[in-house]
């Protein structure tokens, strides 16, 4: 399996330049204290002294270095390999990877937030995933051009600093793969890879491929799998999404808003679930509720974060009111209605539900941003 990262590039060109890059991010050797952390000065000392790094540096430095989710992250073989066939014949490739769920990133903010609110967010948020059945996807797709092709482009097809415009060469799909259970042993799993030495006598590193029609060095083919189960789920998720949902409060346990709904349970509180865990929130209707959340600075504060971090807000009936203690206004800068900020009243309930379901499906609401933030 080729090399993957979340990067189509990588910063040098010449592998001898490796060791001078891992010491460029190492700490200050009189303190052991990363300045920013990898991203110091001496770092800077390696990138201005190769400018082949710059390519690099501009995809490091966009979104697609903070992922949203494992789940919603791009992949690339970054090298160019080569597919031979069984007469020998050879073509270069470039290996892509595409989330069914779309690249999504987070903002700078949400990051450092989320950093330290839960470290494992992203290790967690696939195995949670996998748990519940909403198995991660991505597509597979190659690049493929011959020898020929490959002399003919201006630049050198095996410079790692360098990626295929897909103009000249488009990504073909070819299949997807699926993760539908985690191991079940993570301990055993990752100790087999750490210890190559002895990988032959460690049953999680012996490979799982088998000799095909062409046996031997010549090549391999995959194992036949079979998979079980209706994998069209979106119809169970709209009809599971109320019990999905967590309930927050300023503290555990029974809460009663004061609006139609009767009490609920909060399984979680604004101390211990900041808003960098979450998509979406929904401020409920209830007098009594409202009144509490309001003179509570953690609520407003949460709030505050998702809207500057472009989440949807769904606020219904009197949670209208958290709006505008938060010091939220319900329109974009220039005026026009903000697609991610729902009211529902209750003559439209169900379409402002829709209209909710909708600006979640988007992830983020990024006509919102202003720097600096008003709020």
């Amino acid at each position: 399996m080729p090399f993957n990262d979340n990067i189509p590039v990588f910063f040098i060109q010449d592998a001898m330049k490796f060791p001078d890059l891992i010491h460029a991010v190492k700490p200050e050797p009189h303190n052991a204290i990363l300045q920013a952390q990898s991203a110091h000065d001496t770092f800077w000392d390696f990138a201005s002294l190769s400018p082949e790094s710059t390519h690099m540096l501009l995809w490091v430095m966009s979104d697609c270095a903070i992922p949203r989710s494992y789940r919603m992250m791009q992949g690339f073989g970054v090298h160019t390999f080569r597919l031979v066939n069984a007469r020998r014949e050879s073509v270069f490739c470039k290996f892509h990877w595409k989330p069914l769920l779309g690249t999504h990133s987070l903002v700078w903010d949400e990051a450092l937030k989320l950093g330290g609110a839960d470290p494992d967010f992203h290790r967690r948020d696939l195995w949670e995933a996998i748990e519940a059945g909403d198995y991660p996807e991505w597509e597979l797709g190659l690049q493929v051009f011959t020898e020929e092709q490959a002399d003919g482009f201006s630049f050198d097809v095996l410079d790692a600093t360098k990626l295929i415009p897909e103009e000249l060469v488009p990504v073909r799909p070819v299949g997807r793969v699926v993760l539908d259970s985690p191991p079940s042993t993570t301990a055993s799993a990752t100790d087999s890879i750490a210890r190559r030495s002895r990988a032959a006598a460690l049953p999680t590193n012996r490979t799982r491929w088998r000799a095909g029609a062409r046996c031997g060095r010549a090549g391999y083919r995959t194992a036949r799998t079979h998979a079980t189960g209706d994998r069209s789920c979106a119809s169970r998720r709209d009809q599971n999404l109320a019990g999905t949902v967590a309930v927050l409060g300023i503290r555990l346990g029974r809460i009663d808003p004061g609006g139609d709904g009767g009490p609920l349970e909060a399984d979680a509180s604004l101390e211990n679930s900041p808003a960098v865990l979450f998509d979406a929130v929904v401020l409920p209707d209830g007098r009594r509720g409202v009144e509490t959340l309001s003179a509570d600075g953690r609520t407003l504060e949460f709030i505050k974060d998702q809207y500057r971090h472009g989440k949807s807000i769904f606020a219904v009936g009197a949670g209208v009111r958290l709006l505008e203690r938060a010091g939220i206004e319900q329109k974009l800068p220039g005026g026009s209605p903000d697609p991610g900020l729902i009211i529902a009243r209750a003559a439209s309930a169900a379409a402002a539900v829709r209209s909710f379901i909708a600006a979640v499906g988007k992830h983020r609401h990024a006509e919102r941003h202003r720097d600096p933030p008003p709020i």
